[in-house]
């Protein structure tokens, strides 16, 4: 079942991220997007952020999470912002594949601690 949902999702963030931004969120301005509650960070690296944890859990619900499917998940946020690179209505940011990357292995770390913390009690 997780296999079905992550190859869906993968889809899911090819199309989100190889798409003209004013498809995926017409009528918005850079002034308009942002999160109030986190000024600290920009709104568009949290939103990269926030799209590749989903990715993340589903790593994380894998009755085994080896280092092939994290390097499958990392190549493919690292591939993402490079296409981007290509694609002239797009554009690579370091930091959107920084974001990327973070959303991947954070819930991966958590769960690991979780376990560890549960493990030593």
């Amino acid at each position: 079942m997780y296999n079905l949902v992550s190859k869906i999702y993968f889809l899911f963030l090819t199309v989100i991220s190889t798409a003209p931004m004013h498809l995926i969120l017409p009528n918005q301005t850079d002034s308009q997007w942002h999160f109030p509650f986190l000024e600290f960070i920009p709104a568009d690296k949290l939103t990269h952020l926030l799209l590749y944890l989903p990715l993340g859990l589903l790593l994380t619900k894998q009755k085994s999470v080896n280092k092939k499917m994290i390097s499958i998940a990392f190549t493919f946020g690292i591939a993402t912002e490079v296409v981007q690179y290509f694609i002239p209505y797009r554009s690579f940011d370091l930091l959107d594949l920084v974001a990327n990357e973070i959303g991947i292995i954070l819930p991966y770390l958590l769960v690991r601690l979780k376990k560890q913390i549960e493990s030593a009690q």
